[in-house]
């Protein structure tokens, strides 16, 4: 089985997974949120996700991000 990586440091999300039962590693992405002001609400949402999920993939490229 892969090795899932939750790439946030936020409880609430580790909380989620613990509460579905997922067996998953928290990485810090180090990932620099700077704000696009181009950008909607949830673009904006998904390009910082999408950042912090890239950056991690980087440490650990064969697991689950």
């Amino acid at each position: 089985m892969k090795q899932i990586i939750l790439a946030s440091v936020s409880s609430r999300r580790r909380e989620m997974f613990k509460l579905f039962g997922i067996k998953f590693q928290v990485a810090d992405s180090g990932y620099e949120e700077i704000l696009q002001k181009n950008l909607t609400h949830e673009q904006q949402v998904v390009f910082l996700a999408l950042g912090k999920a890239k950056a991690t993939a980087k440490k650990f490229p064969k697991a689950i991000i």
